[in-house]
Parts: structure tokens; sequence; C-alpha cells
């Protein structure tokens, strides 16, 4: 028969759970984010962008050039990652601080998007989603293996 505990202990064992799966799961999001910056750096990178293929005519006068949002590489260097969080909530913020990038990620009525960030995001989703699930299990063994630790299962 199992063991019996009060209420005050339950809760206590609880809360410990909680904190063990948020602490994971604070980790895990750095992990994303990190994956997520990455992905969109390379989205940013001709040779390895996946908009190399598109083509775009800056105006009548200029020749031809390829779709990858990278002329001096300053929007590239731009994109960055930060995590946040608090006792309630964890917050991942992934973006660029140059005044232009939302036009390239967005596109204007004279040019097409090149949407590197949700790019990203879409490429990167599985896995994310894998270790985001891996967070939460690991959080809960850990805290099963700190109840159970020099007693049997």
């Amino acid at each position: 028969m199992g063991e019996k505990i009060t209420l005050d202990e339950l809760s206590a064992k609880l809360e410990e759970a909680g904190e063990n799966v948020r602490k994971n799961m604070e980790k895990a999001i750095n992990k994303c984010c990190l994956l997520v910056v990455d992905e969109a750096k390379r989205n940013c990178t001709p040779g390895s962008s996946p908009y190399d293929t598109m083509i775009f005519r800056k105006d009548s006068t200029r020749a031809r050039r390829s779709g990858a949002p990278f002329d001096t590489g300053a929007l590239r260097r731009s994109i960055t990652g930060s995590v946040t969080s608090d006792n309630k909530t964890i917050t991942a913020s992934i973006g660029s601080n140059m005044d232009y990038a939302a036009y390239v990620h967005e596109g204007t009525s004279r040019m097409q998007g090149r949407p590197f960030l949700t790019d990203a995001i879409s490429a990167e989703k599985s896995r994310i989603q894998g270790i985001m699930q891996a967070a939460g299990a690991d959080g809960l063994k850990e805290t099963c293996r700190t109840e159970y630790r020099g007693k049997p299962p």
C-alpha cells in the first residue's frame, strides 16, 4: 500500500513539481529561442536562405538580384533573442532593432516580403515541440526522483 501523506505535504510536493517544471521550461524556452535566432540568421544569409531563388527587380535601371535579405549583413547581425520570466510567465522575444527589418519581413507595395522570423519559427516547430514536451516531462520526473531517492518505487 502507498504511503499516507498530509494535505500540507501533498501541497508542498505539488508546489515543488510546479517549480521543477517551470525551471525546466525556462531552460527549454532559452534553447528554443536560440534555435529560432540561428534559423532566422540563416534565412538572411545568401546561399542558405530560402529566398535565394526569389528574383527581385529593384527598378528598371538595375539588374535583378537574389532574394536573400542581405546587403551589408547588418540585419542578420541585429537578430537577437531574450527570455524573461517571473513566477507566472516565461516570455521569449526574438527580433531585430533595424528600422527596415519590418519592411523586409512583411514586404512593401514594391517588394515581396521575406518573413525570415516567421519562417524560422515554422522551420523549427517540430524541434521546439519536442524540446518543450521533454522539459515538462523531465520536470515531473525530477520531482519523482527526489521523492523516491533511496526508497523503492
